[in-house]
C-alpha cells in the first residue's frame, strides 16, 4: 500500500530568462558570518577558481589581491563521511560571501584557439530527460596548456548537488595544466529529429522504413539555417523546429567558467529523439581538434565532434512525462520504503497536476549509516510545501549508488550483444557441466574435469604442473551477467538461456542465479541496497513478460510515479527466502600463507568464516530474509565474497574443498603458484 499524505499548494511564479555572461550573478540570502550583509540581499557572484582562456569579446575584471574574510563555520549539511573528513585541517572560504574574493589566471586568447577536449554533462549523457522536467545542459571546453596557470583548490562545503550547493576554497592552489575556454559567442540549438526517423543500431545509421524496407539517410548541418536536415530526392527537409534557450557562459559554484542553460534548464515538452548542437558564432575557437571528454560510468548518449562544420552535438531520447516531479536529488535517493520496496510518497497538488515525492532516509554523517527511528523503521528527512528536502546538520541524502550496475541504462543492443557473447561461452564445444562459483556466477565446465580448483597430485604425492582445470570458463564479464540478470528475470528458463533447464530447475534456482549475476556486474568492492535493486528492475524489466513468467501478481504496482515492482514475497509472488548461512555452509576456500623461510601451509576454511560480511546497519532492511530485502542482501553477500576471493592468488574455491585440518609446511618450490 503506497502511504500518500496530501498537501495543496498553488503557484504562480513568474518566469525570469537570464543570460550568464561574465558570471552568474544572482541575489542570495547571505551566509550568517558575513556581518556586512545582515538583514539584506547583496548581488554576490562566485569567484574564479580553475584557469580560463577568454575568447572573441569575453571579457574578466582582473582581482589584484585575494580577501579572506569570512571563514565557514557550517552548516555542514548533506555531505558524507568522507567528504566531512577531507575538510578537517584548513579553513574553508565559501562562494558567494561578499569579503571572499579570489581569482585563478586567465589570459585573454589572441587568434584561432584550438580545443582539445570537449566535456558535454554527466547529466546530459547519463540520463534521459523526461518530458515536463527540468534538465540541465551543460558543456565544457578544455585547453591543454603549455605553460602551467595557478587554480584553487574546491571543496563542496554543504547541500550536495542542489540548487543551494555551497563550495568554497582552503586557500591552497595549484599548478593547473588545463583551462577552460570561454567566449560570449556560444549558441546551443535543440531539436527534434523527426518522428519517422529511427537509429538502426545495427547499421550505426539513421533512416526510416519505407514498407518494410530499411531507407537510410545523411543527417547534415545546413550552416545557413543553423539546423539539420536531409534531401529526400532534391528537396531539404529539415528533421524539426529547434527550441529556443537562453544558453551562455556561467562561472559556477565550483569557479569554472562552462556553457549552460540559464535558470533551471530546458524543460522538454515532447518525448522522442533529439539533437543538441553545441557551436560558436564567428569565433576564433575551433572545436575541430577537440575529442570528446570523460565517459560517464552509465552511458545513454554519446556525444561527437564534426570537424567539418567545427560543432559538437550529441542524440539523446526524451522520456515520456510521468506522475509527479523531481526536486533537488531527482528520483535515485534512498528512501522510505515498504515491506515490497514501494516508497511512501508525499503528494502535493500543484497548479497543473499532483505532485509526488519520497522521503530521504537520514544517513549519519559520521557512521555514514541509515538512522532508525523508533518504530524499527527508519527516520526521514521533513520535506516542505514544495517538496524540498529539510536537511538538518549532521545527516545527510544518500543517493542511489549504481556504479558499473549502471551498465542496464546502455542501449539495448549493447546487452543483446552481450547477453549471446555469455550463451556461446556456456554452450561451446566440450561444455559437460554448468554450475556455478562461490559467489553464484555461471561457469560451464569443459571435459572430463572434477572442477576442483586444486594442484593435482600423482599417487606418490609429485605435483602435476600441467593441468587443463582452468580451462573452464567462467562468466566473468559484468555487462554478460548483467545480460543475464535481466534476462533470468524476464524469461526465466524459458528464453535464450533455456540451455539452463537441463541444470538448475524451478524458480528459486532462476532466482539464486540472478541475484549472483547481478553482483557480478556490479563493483567488486562496496554494498548494494534495496533501492539500488528497485531502481534498476524499472529500468530493464519487462513487466508484461514476468506477469506471463512468474504470473500475474509477481508483479505489484504501479506506484503515483508509475513504477511497478518485483514480488519477491510469498503471497502470489517469488516467494523468495534467502539464508547466509544455507547458502554458504558448505562453500569452502582453501587459504595459502607463505612463510619467512620459504615454506608454505594451506588451510581449508568456511566462507562463514573467512569473509568480512557487511554489517547489517549499514544497509536497509525491511524485513529480516524475504521479500526484496531478502534478494537485496544475498546481491550484497555475493559481491563480498567475489571481493574476498580476488583480494589475493592465494585464495581459491572449489566446490570440491571440504573442511580438513592445515596441511604441514611444505617447500615453497613445489607448489606452482598463480
Amino acid at each position: 500500500m503506497t502511504k500518500l499524505i496530501t498537501l495543496s499548494v498553488f503557484l504562480f511564479i513568474p518566469i525570469i530568462a537570464i543570460l550568464f555572461v561574465q558570471c552568474s550573478e544572482q541575489f542570495v540570502e547571505p551566509n550568517a558570518q558575513d556581518l556586512a550583509s545582515l538583514n539584506k540581499k547583496v548581488p554576490v557572484g562566485n569567484n574564479l577558481s580553475f584557469p580560463a582562456l577568454l575568447a572573441d569579446k569575453y571579457t574578466l575584471t582582473e582581482i589584484e589581491e585575494p580577501s579572506w574574510g569570512l571563514p565557514y563555520t557550517g552548516p555542514y549539511l548533506g555531505l558524507t563521511t568522507d567528504e566531512l573528513a577531507a575538510l578537517v585541517g584548513y579553513d574553508w572560504y565559501a562562494q558567494k560571501v561578499s569579503t571572499n574574493i579570489w581569482q585563478a589566471d586567465f589570459a585573454y586568447v589572441e587568434g584561432t584557439e584550438d580545443v582539445d577536449v570537449v566535456d558535454w554533462g554527466d547529466n546530459i549523457e547519463s540520463f534521459n530527460p523526461r518530458v515536463g522536467t527540468s534538465f540541465r545542459l551543460e558543456v565544457t571546453l578544455y585547453k591543454e596548456l603549455t605553460t602551467k596557470m595557478t587554480g584553487y583548490k574546491m571543496a563542496v562545503l554543504s547541500y550536495p548537488n542542489s540548487k543551494d550547493e555551497v563550495q568554497g576554497t582552503n586557500q591552497v592552489t595549484y599548478d593547473s595544466d588545463l583551462a577552460t575556454i570561454a567566449s560570449d559567442s556560444a549558441k546551443l540549438v535543440i531539436q527534434p529529429l523527426s518522428d519517422n526517423l529511427v537509429w538502426n543500431s545495427d547499421k550505426e545509421e539513421w533512416g526510416f522504413y519505407d514498407d518494410g524496407a530499411w531507407v537510410s539517410i545523411d543527417i547534415e548541418w545546413d550552416s545557413d539555417s543553423k539546423e539539420w536536415g536531409y534531401y529526400d530526392d532534391v528537396i531539404w527537409v529539415s528533421t524539426g523546429t529547434s527550441e529556443d534557450v537562453v544558453f551562455g557562459v556561467e562561472l559556477n559554484v565550483a569557479g569554472k567558467l562552462i556553457y549552460a542553460t540559464a535558470s533551471e534548464g530546458w524543460k522538454p515538452e515532447n518525448e522522442g529523439n533529439y539533437r543538441l548542437t553545441f557551436y560558436l558564432e564567428d569565433s576564433e575557437v575551433n572545436l575541430s581538434t577537440a575529442i570528446i571528454g570523460r565517459e560517464p560510468i552509465s552511458q545513454v548518449a554519446e556525444a561527437t565532434v564534426d570537424e567539418d562544420n567545427n560543432l559538437t552535438y550529441i542524440d539523446i531520447v526524451v522520456d515520456p512525462r510521468i506522475m509527479g516531479g523531481t526536486k533537488d536529488y531527482g528520483d535515485l535517493i534512498v528512501c522510505l520504503r515498504d515491506v515490497d520496496g514501494i516508497p511512501y510518497y508525499l503528494e502535493i497538488t500543484g497548479e497543473h497536476d499532483l505532485e509526488y515525492f519520497p522521503y530521504p532516509i537520514k544517513f549519519d554523517s559520521d557512521t555514514g549509516e541509515p538512522v532508525p527511528d523508533d518504530d524499527d523503521v527508519y527516520a526521514t528527512f521533513e520535506l516542505d510545501e514544495l517538496g524540498d528536502v529539510k536537511l538538518e546538520e549532521g545527516f545527510f541524502v544518500k543517493e542511489a549508488d549504481f556504479g558499473r550496475l549502471s551498465l542496464v541504462r546502455a542501449p539495448e543492443s549493447v546487452l543483446e550483444s552481450a547477453l549471446d557473447e555469455a550463451i556461446a561461452g556456456l554452450t561451446q564445444p566440450g561444455v559437460t557441466d554448468i554450475t556455478t562459483d562461490a559467489s553464484g556466477r555461471l561457469v560451464a565446465i569443459i571435459g572430463a574435469e572434477d572442477w576442483l580448483v586444486n594442484y593435482d597430485t600423482t599417487d606418490t604425492g609429485e605435483y602435476i604442473t600441467e593441468n587443463d582445470e582452468f580451462d573452464d570458463k567462467t562468466i566473468d564479464s559484468p555487462v554478460e551477467n548483467m545480460a543475464i540478470y535481466q534476462e533470468l528475470m524476464n524469461h526465466g528458463f524459458g528464453g535464450k538461456l533455456i540451455i539452463l533447464n537441463s541444470y538448475f530447475k524451478n524458480l528459486h534456482d532462476t532466482l539464486n542465479l540472478a541475484f549472483g549475476a547481478l553482483a557480478a556486474g556490479g563493483d567488486k568492492t562496496g554494498n548494494i541496497m534495496v533501492d539500488e535493486i528497485a531502481y534498476l528492475n524499472n529500468w530493464i524489466l519487462d513487466w508484461s513478460t514476468i506477469k506471463v513468467v512468474y504470473g500475474a501478481e509477481a508483479v505489484l504496482g504501479p506506484d503515483p510515479k508509475g513504477r511497478s515492482y518485483f514480488n519477491y514475497g510469498g503471497e502470489g509472488g517469488a516467494d523468495f527466502n534467502y539464508s547466509r548461512y544455507d547458502t554458504y555452509k558448505d562453500k569452502y576456500v582453501k587459504i595459502t600463507t607463505l612463510f619467512s623461510d620459504g615454506t608454505w601451509k594451506e588451510n581449508i576454511v568456511s566462507l562463514l568464516k573467512a569473509v568480512d560480511w557487511t554489517n547489517s546497519s549499514s544497509l536497509i532492511n525491511y524485513s529480516d530474509s524475504t521479500n526484496i530485502t531478502g534478494f537485496a542482501n544475498a546481491v550484497d553477500d555475493a559481491i563480498q565474497v567475489l571481493e574476498f576471493i580476488h583480494s589475493s592468488d592465494l585464495i581459491v574455491y572449489s566446490p570440491g574443498f571440504t573442511p580438513v585440518a592445515g596441511t604441514e609446511p611444505k617447500p615453497l618450490s613445489k607448489i606452482k603458484l598463480f
